[in-house]
């Protein structure tokens, strides 16, 4: 079995074709789907849940119901929307994944991978307040449509994996994988993935089966 594990995609109401085709044709290619947290943006005022499930992406939506996908919540699932969307979120989310958590393992072999949005792992000191997520998530939108994006990402959100690495993987079993998203810095070491960003033209995943295991990221 092909195991897709993906993340990452702060999707709105409003389509890109070029993506649209692209993550269908991935989605279809595969046995089973893995969402790691984000798939939509539900930071104000870009959230509007009832728009986006209305939208195009629903195509998305359908084949991630065809295939019985499994949903892992990232913190912009559910960032500033209010408890009427927050619901339409939750009813929606039951409809098309065949399971819904925080944290899933993955048992593959002799390897049991422990899959998680990753937000938890952030600095105690970082800013997280919403007009400081909000700002950032503006400029990250805009600098991500150039080759710029993802060297930024690396540089910041590389940070971020290196104390992942540091602070959480000692305290993993020896068997034990750590998959992750939210730095949006694709990275692959022995104990520790990120499978990067999905947006503005962006793309990261991961590949697994019982024998292989790999990470592709890039420019469509």
């Amino acid at each position: 079995m092909t195991y897709l594990i993906i993340s990452d995609f702060h999707l709105n109401h409003k389509v890109s074709t070029k993506e649209l085709k692209f993550y269908k044709q991935l989605f279809l290619s595969v046995d089973k789907i893995i969402i790691n947290g984000d798939f939509w943006e539900g930071m104000r005022p870009i959230a509007n849940i009832d728009k986006f499930i209305k939208s195009q992406w629903n195509e998305l939506l359908q084949i991630l119901k065809d295939k019985s996908a499994i949903y892992i919540f990232g913190n912009h699932d559910f960032y500033e929307i209010d408890e009427q969307e927050k619901a339409l979120w939750l009813t929606e989310a039951q409809k098309v994944f065949s399971s819904i958590s925080h944290e899933y393992r993955l048992n593959l072999g002799n390897k049991v991978y422990k899959i998680i949005h990753g937000s938890q792992f952030r600095h105690p000191f970082m800013i997280n307040s919403a007009l400081f997520e909000y700002l950032y998530y503006k400029v990250s939108k805009l600098v991500s449509k150039t080759f710029l994006g993802s060297r930024i990402y690396n540089f910041i959100g590389g940070k971020w994996n290196r104390r992942i690495i540091e602070t959480v993987i000692p305290t993993l079993q020896s068997n034990e994988i750590l998959i992750c998203g939210d730095t949006h810095a694709p990275m692959k070491s022995d104990r520790y993935i990120n499978t990067g960003f999905n947006f503005s033209g962006n793309y990261g995943y991961l590949i697994l089966t019982d024998n292989f295991e790999k990470l592709y990221f890039g420019r469509m």
